[in-house]
């Protein structure tokens, strides 16, 4: 099992370089791996959306010598400003990060380009539980210690004041 851990984001990765599990969390960033080391530059690359198996696979987008083509199904528009490629002509580091996972974003996704032969690695995305940040009550007291020192501060001056203006 590997674990990577970002600034940003935090995800588990488990499986082979075939088939791999991913993890995210609720409106943060995932990042869904795929290394196309020796893919053909001339060849077009994809991320499909979808199980193969049940013939209901969608196109999120293609990379090719012409650019990038998001795909025309309502998958490919979702993903739209929500994904970042980390494959420039001369990478063999074909990853996805998708930011502000959704519940509808789970499932299986799979790279496809093309070596010496066809290549796929099948990326299954889920969703676990990941605590919000919980203000805690230490960052509250520090306020009221400072504003009840402040007051007692003004008393002790004010009770100062008042005794050396009485006469004797």
């Amino acid at each position: 099992m590997r674990i990577f851990l970002g600034a940003v984001f935090a995800i588990r990765v488990t499986g082979d370089d075939k088939n791999v599990n991913v993890e995210g969390c609720k409106g943060k960033e995932v990042l869904l791996p795929c290394n196309c080391s020796g893919r053909s530059l001339s060849e077009e690359f994809l991320w499909m959306m979808g199980s193969e198996e049940e013939e209901q696979e969608e196109m999120l987008f293609k990379y090719n010598s012409s650019g990038t083509f998001y795909g025309q199904s309502s998958k490919g528009e979702e993903y739209k400003g929500r994904i970042q490629f980390f494959f420039p002509t001369e990478s063999s580091n074909c990853s996805l990060l998708l930011t502000n996972i959704e519940t509808e974003d789970l499932g299986t996704y799979t790279c496809r380009f093309t070596t010496t032969v066809y290549k796929k690695n099948n990326v299954k995305l889920q969703m676990r539980e990941c605590p919000e940040k919980i203000r805690s009550r230490s960052s509250v007291i520090p306020p009221i210690v400072v504003v009840s020192g402040v007051f007692l501060l003004l008393y002790l001056l004010y009770q100062c004041f008042r005794s050396s203006r009485r006469p004797n």
